[in-house]
Parts: C-alpha cells; sequence; structure tokens
C-alpha cells in the first residue's frame, strides 16, 4: 500500500504556508479562492459572485485575473496540497478498518481447549486490540436454559469486507485455510442472521 508520504511529500511547513499565503491575500481574494475550492467546486466565475465582486461584464476578467494571481494560485495549491493529504489518511484508514474485518480470526478473540470449553481472552471488548475489535459486530455473553455460559459472537461480513478492498485496489492476502471446528457452548452468527 502506497503511504501518503509517498503521494503528497511533507515538507512540514505546509500548515504555517498556508496562514502566510492566506494572510498574503485580500479578503475578496480569499473568499473568492475558498469558494473555489468549496461551494463554487472549482467555477472560478461562481466563486467571483460568492466572494461579492461586483456582477457584471467584469465577472470573467474577474475571474481571469484571480487564477492567474501569483499569490491566489499559491493559496489554491496549498488547499489542494492539504486536501489530498486529508483525503489519502482517510482512504489509509478506510482500508486498515476493512482489512481488519477481512483477516479477523477468531483465535484473536477466544480461546477453544480440547474439551470445547470456550474463554474469552479479554473481560470485555475494550481490552482487546483495536485491530481485533473492529471485527466484531456484537459480542453477548448470557446463560441458556441450564445455567450454562452461552457465548454469542457477531462478527462483521468477511466477504463484504474482501469486495470493498478489492473495489479500493487492495491485493488479498495470502493465507492458508484454517480448520474450524464446532464447540458447543459458542453460537457465531454470520452476518445475513444465519446462525452458523
Amino acid at each position: 500500500m502506497t503511504s501518503t508520504t509517498e503521494l503528497v511529500p511533507d515538507d512540514g511547513d505546509d500548515d504555517l504556508a498556508l496562514i502566510d499565503a492566506a494572510a498574503a491575500l485580500t479578503d475578496k481574494q480569499r473568499r473568492w479562492a475558498d469558494a473555489m475550492m468549496g461551494e463554487a467546486k472549482m467555477n472560478p466565475w461562481s466563486a467571483v459572485k460568492m466572494a461579492g465582486y461586483e456582477d457584471g461584464t467584469a465577472v470573467g476578467m474577474t475571474a481571469y485575473k484571480n487564477l492567474r494571481h501569483p499569490r491566489i494560485r499559491e493559496y489554491l495549491r496549498l488547499v489542494m496540497r492539504a486536501q489530498a493529504k486529508d483525503m489519502l489518511v482517510s482512504r489509509a484508514r478506510v482500508t486498515q478498518e476493512l482489512s481488519a474485518v477481512a483477516y479477523s480470526d477468531l483465535s484473536e478473540i477466544l480461546d477453544i481447549d480440547g474439551r470445547g470449553q470456550v474463554t474469552l481472552k479479554a473481560a470485555s471488548l475494550a481490552e482487546l486490540p483495536e485491530q481485533v475489535r473492529v471485527s466484531v459486530r456484537k459480542l453477548t455473553v448470557s446463560e441458556d436454559a441450564d445455567g450454562n455460559p452461552k457465548i454469542i459472537l457477531e462478527m462483521h461480513d468477511k466477504l463484504k469486507a474482501l469486495d470493498l478492498l478489492a473495489k479500493l485496489g487492495v491485493e488479498p492476502l495470502e493465507d492458508e485455510d484454517k480448520d474450524l471446528t464446532h464447540f458447543t457452548g459458542l453460537e457465531i452468527i454470520a452476518p445475513s442472521g444465519e446462525q452458523t
């Protein structure tokens, strides 16, 4: 996976440069640039109107001048750079969460001994590592009709997570199939609501 720093190198001074670039603009220029990056959706003529410039035949000329103004161009470059970093961080986080679900392993959540006794590895979900915790949709510990402990564990849909990762262009990990054995006292609910 490509990291954020490879796609948008961090100069370390981007935040300060953005503040300096904004300070170098007039109020109308900054409003125009902010409208360009926001509500005007990169439409310079709409941004001119939103920024409060005089309406009329000069709209096109004002838009043209603002697009060519070096300080405005620098400000727009820095804003786009900041937005690109935010998007990459968000994509990385989504990929991380989906990967945790797609490659989740029940043995990270519970232990099953040779007699079929199930033991949770933590007293609560909060005690599990985050990459394990995100794969659990619901965990209920109760008693059956005979007073024996009953664990109901509902996981997020692994196949859906794998499908979404594929759509993001993430290659699946090669992993050996694990031997799954059924034990009494453990009820695993598939994401569709069907019990397995």
